[in-house]
């Protein structure tokens, strides 16, 4: 960071910030549907739930 910038990205104009915000990859996905792969979509949901059973399971282990 140079000058007197404390953050990474206090340089930039709040239009800069904004137009990059786009770029997020969850913003873009939302902008650009077509592109959402449905394969990747269901290993995200199967992830998903295996962490939720696991975690889960770990709970019912400390409490038992």
């Amino acid at each position: 960071m140079t000058g007197g910038a404390t953050g990474p990205f206090e340089c930039l104009r709040p239009d800069q910030v904004a137009a990059l915000e786009l770029l997020l990859p969850d913003r873009w996905l939302q902008s650009h549907p077509e592109h959402r792969s449905d394969d990747r979509q269901r290993e995200l949901e199967a992830a998903r739930e295996a962490r939720r059973r696991n975690r889960a399971q770990r709970r019912a282990a400390a409490n038992a």
